[in-house]
């Protein structure tokens, strides 16, 4: 419903209600970087996220896939939720 409160995610609260521990995307350079987004904010933790891609295979017309861009992404995101909303990803 439109009426459904929103928390500082720009979700509705429910989805914020139920964090996802851990998850696994393959072929991430065909998403965009909002449903990246979506992923990240609905985990509990970003170091639960695993991303993978070949950003030779994109098959997705019309997107410019970087991973730079899921870094930047992160970092932003990070920054705006004051390291609440996913915590400070690890590098392997």
């Amino acid at each position: 419903s439109t009426d459904e409160p929103v928390g500082e995610a720009g979700l509705p609260q429910r989805l914020q209600r139920t964090p996802i521990h851990a998850t696994y995307v393959d072929e991430c350079q065909d998403m965009t970087m909002a449903e990246i987004r979506l992923i990240a904010v609905t985990s509990a933790d970003a170091n639960g996220l695993f991303l993978t891609g070949d950003t030779a295979q994109t098959i997705a017309r019309g997107l410019a896939f970087r991973f730079q861009d899921v870094g930047s992404l992160f970092h932003h995101e990070h920054l705006r939720s004051g390291g609440k909303l996913c915590g400070k990803p690890r590098q392997i």
